[in-house]
């Protein structure tokens, strides 16, 4: 991207006023790359992306970070505990490879997992081919012996995917490599892509993949935190780019050259799943309060009973209160260490069943409304007295009576009154955004 400095780029419309804005802070501009087949990838990893004609990453330092593949790999389960991959000398494979606080590296081993000579039963797999466009497609594979379990399966959210080896299922019979999109039991699974070559009663096995315990570099092997179940030789592994599991903004990441900073790039495969690991955790949270509870009538709200009640024409001296105690949220709970680093929370309400009234006497229906109070507290330094700022509602649910959206229909309102109303008898949810902004330092 450091190309828009010297106008190597043909700009879109308006993007030279987005890019050069003094104003605009913390954004990004997103391309989508067309080739003409795969792209094979970036010539230096995060070393080839810019920002402000600044590399994410230093070569040197994504020499000794970034991922890595290998022909060499070997595992004997016989040995070792099950958990000892060993690579060529030649290669220094795991040459430079440290492991840093709050960091966890995985490794895949091809066909070093469960496989047709690990598993009870010894199971063999057999699948029909059928015509598909090449990358496309899905075959049911059956096994001759319970051998597919949940673990296998990989979603389009799984970081480190496993890949099932069959032999002899491939193109021209060739040996075929895939993932497992699901299973119907123990000896059927679908796969994809499809296989390209019918098979019946074949030898196959799984991927293995484990986080790594250490690296011993100077005798060119890896320690595992889980055994594998097969042993292989030569075999083909893939060493994945570190993921930094724990995230603490007063360490400065020194493997990046911007904090709080990942990247990913998929080449344009047909089965390509999206990127789920940038390399780093970026410091996102949501959370949703207490699914599929109620949240209920406050014990503070009390209706003053102005004739609009439950009841079409009732007299104006009912009343009812809630007993309801406050729903209190904290940084902790959303998964925030430091609650400074909060700016901005939503709030999502849901109405599975819709929001209208049913009227006791005659079972008319009518709208209905909910009425909410929220309130922000937070400490300007630690040890200081809590600050409490009303965001959403009125400052009192006594005095002027809320039952304006009965029978009547919806009555004029206050622009803070924070209520929902309406007649609406299918599901739906409002979202209110607080801007915590203007409550900072805290």
């Amino acid at each position: 991207m450091s190309g828009w400095s010297d106008q190597k780029f043909t700009p879109f419309p308006g993007a030279l006023d987005i890019l050069m804005s003094p104003e605009v802070e913390q954004h990004a501009v997103i391309f989508d790359m067309i080739s003409e087949g795969e792209i094979h990838g970036l010539v230096d990893g995060a070393a080839s992306v810019y920002l402000n004609s600044t590399p994410l990453m230093n070569s040197s330092q994504w020499e000794l970070f970034g991922p890595r593949a290998t022909a060499t790999a070997s595992i004997d389960i016989t040995a070792n505990s099950a958990k000892r991959v060993t690579v060529s000398s030649t290669e220094g494979f795991f040459d430079g490879k440290t492991i840093e606080t709050g960091e966890k590296h995985y490794i895949s081993i091809e066909g070093a997992g469960e496989s047709t000579t690990s598993e009870a039963g010894n199971p063999t797999f057999s699948g029909t081919a059928t015509f598909v466009i090449t990358g496309l497609g899905t075959t049911t594979i059956t096994s001759s012996a319970d051998f597919f379990v949940l673990d296998m399966v990989s979603g389009s959210n799984t970081p480190h995917r496993k890949s099932l080896k069959i032999i002899g299922a491939g193109a021209d019979g060739s040996d075929y490599r895939g993932t497992i999109l699901s299973i119907n039991g123990a000896r059927e699974a679908t796969v994809i892509p499809a296989i390209e070559t019918t098979v019946a009663g074949a030898s196959g096995a799984m991927s293995h993949v484990s986080e790594i315990a250490s690296y011993t570099a100077d005798s060119d092997y890896c320690t595992l935190e889980t055994a594998a179940k097969t042993s292989v030789t030569n075999v083909l592994a893939q060493l994945y780019l570190p993921t930094q599991e724990t995230y603490d903004p007063t360490n400065h990441n020194e493997r990046w050259n911007f904090d709080n900073t990942g990247m990913g790039l998929k080449c344009g495969t047909l089965t390509q799943t999206p990127v789920t690991n940038l390399g780093i955790q970026i410091p996102t949270a949501s959370y949703l309060y207490a699914p599929n509870i109620q949240i209920k009538q406050n014990s503070d709200y009390k209706s003053g009973g102005t004739g609009h009640g439950g009841t079409e024409g009732s007299a104006d001296s009912e009343r009812f209160s809630g007993k309801a105690q406050d729903t209190v949220i904290t940084a902790l709970q959303v998964g925030v260490a430091v609650a400074g680093n909060i700016d901005q929370i939503i709030v999502t309400f849901v109405f599975p069943q819709g929001l209208y009234s049913q009227d006791g006497g005659t079972g008319r229906e009518g709208p209905n409304w909910s009425e909410m109070q929220m309130w922000f507290e937070y400490q300007p330094n630690v040890g200081d007295d809590f600050i409490t700022k009303l965001v959403f509602g009125r400052s009192s649910l006594g005095g002027e009576d809320p039952d304006k959206f009965g029978w009547g229909g919806p009555h004029e309102q206050a622009s803070n009154m924070f209520i929902i109303s309406g007649k609406e008898k299918t599901a739906f949810s409002e979202a209110f955004t607080i801007d915590t902004n203007q409550f900072q330092p805290f």
